[in-house]
């Protein structure tokens, strides 16, 4: 009896080694695949503000052209006192507005949604442990310093997002400080346009009156 006692005891023994070993893998495994997750996030919202970013800057540069191809426009001898430039200037700049209101809009669209996205999978998650694990959860009968590992490097991974966050946020901010600037330019620019068209006018209107 002794030692049926005993291979009893070594059975379970073994079997809770075993199921340590399962339960250290497992752990393992989905901090892998939330690294993953997260680094794919991160490289997708990097990809899209580098898209959003070519896409002003290739905005900006036409409009240069456009503004350029304008004043050209101007020198010109003919002047047609029914067709001016400001106009289309002014359509111009509205156009690059939207443009920059819907990347605005889009990026805080994206942000809240994947807020709620998060916001229900951790409330799906708590609804599925208390269903399948009544009283403990994976965590239970893992050893206290593997528990206090994982829990220092699900730390350290918070930090890490929470720093890409506040990246991601004053860099928008940064950009948004130069949309702003470069409006209050071409504000600058119109009614300087405006002013050359008057003058443009001014002499259209003598030339006239001298060629009488």
């Amino acid at each position: 009896m002794m030692d049926a006692n005993d291979n009893a005891c070594d059975y379970d023994v073994e079997m809770g080694a075993a199921g340590d070993i399962d339960l250290n893998v497992e752990i393992k495994n989905l901090m892998q695949k939330f690294g993953e997750q997260t680094l794919k996030m991160l490289e997708s919202q990097n990809s899209r503000i580098g898209s959003a970013v070519a896409r002003d800057q290739q905005t900006y540069k036409n409009l240069l052209e456009e503004k350029m191809s304008l004043l050209c426009g101007l020198n010109r001898p003919q002047i047609d006192p029914n067709k001016t430039t400001i106009p289309q200037i002014d359509k111009i700049h509205g156009e690059i507005l939207q443009q920059f209101k819907k990347l605005f809009d889009s990026e805080d669209d994206y942000m809240r949604a994947y807020d709620q996205h998060c916001k229900e999978t951790i409330k799906n998650k708590k609804i599925s442990d208390v269903g399948s694990q009544v009283g403990f959860d994976e965590f239970t009968t893992m050893p206290h310093a593997a528990l206090e590992d994982c829990i220092a490097q699900l730390q350290r991974q918070h930090l890490e997002l929470k720093k890409s966050s506040k990246a991601l946020r004053e860099k928008r901010i940064v950009k948004q400080k130069e949309y702003e600037a470069k409006y209050n330019a071409i504000i600058k620019e119109i009614e300087q346009l405006e002013k050359y068209d008057l003058e443009a006018q001014e002499i259209l209107e003598l030339l006239k009156f001298e060629s009488k």
